[in-house]
């Protein structure tokens, strides 16, 4: 997930920087070695905003028109994310309640003179609620 992070912000970056005046070219140099120069002529197409724009929108309308043109892969993909919705919520739900009961674990090894009861200030805070259930 990182890497396609970071490729989104680098292809953002990219099409945002401003294009260079004129062209990076690679050719040998007196003495034989490798050269890398710029040229004073643009061999690349220049993209206007508007057709990006345009190309943009030509994409969005591709995407939001899938599911009529394949209905099956759809299906599946609503099957799938449903499963995993049902997944996380279930075992989310199971690790907020283990790290609430270690939280509470380890206030009654902080304060064993009160039997674990949590000091007058926590108590009252809502968090101290949730995690009791109250």
């Amino acid at each position: 997930m990182f890497l396609i992070r970071i490729a989104f912000w680098v292809t953002v970056v990219a099409l945002l920087l401003p294009s260079p005046d004129t062209s990076i070219t690679e050719g040998p140099n007196s003495d034989g070695t490798s050269l890398i120069g710029f040229t004073e002529t643009d061999t690349y197409q220049s993209l206007e905003l508007t057709d990006v724009a345009v190309a943009a929108m030509h994409s969005a309308e591709d995407v939001m028109t899938f599911c009529e043109r394949n209905a099956a892969a759809c299906d599946t993909g609503r099957a799938i994310f449903g499963h995993v919705q049902r997944q996380v919520t279930y075992y989310g739900g199971l690790a907020i309640t283990w790290a609430a009961e270690r939280a509470l674990e380890g206030n009654s090894e902080t304060y064993p003179e009160r039997g674990g009861a949590v000091p007058a200030r926590e108590a009252s805070s809502p968090s101290a609620s949730r995690q009791r259930g109250a």
